[in-house]
């Protein structure tokens, strides 16, 4: 199944063109923007025990789109 792009709160006050929002996501190697819930799911690894050996990094949530830059 596709994935739906739902504008948050903060995106949709922006006002931006479909247009616009189109071209950015095209630059995002996942192919959409990132959610809420994708940076929640973040911080519910690293709350965990799961993430007790992690120390010192910056972890980057982007979908990709750093490594083209």
């Amino acid at each position: 199944m596709p994935w739906i792009y739902k504008k948050t709160k903060l995106q949709d006050e922006a006002g931006l063109p479909k247009e616009m929002i189109d071209n950015y996501i095209r630059k995002i190697p996942l192919g959409r923007f990132g959610t809420p819930m994708d940076v929640a799911n973040l911080f519910v690894f690293l709350a965990s025990d799961e993430s007790a050996f992690i120390t010192g990094t910056e972890i980057v949530i982007d979908g990709g789109q750093i490594c083209q830059e």
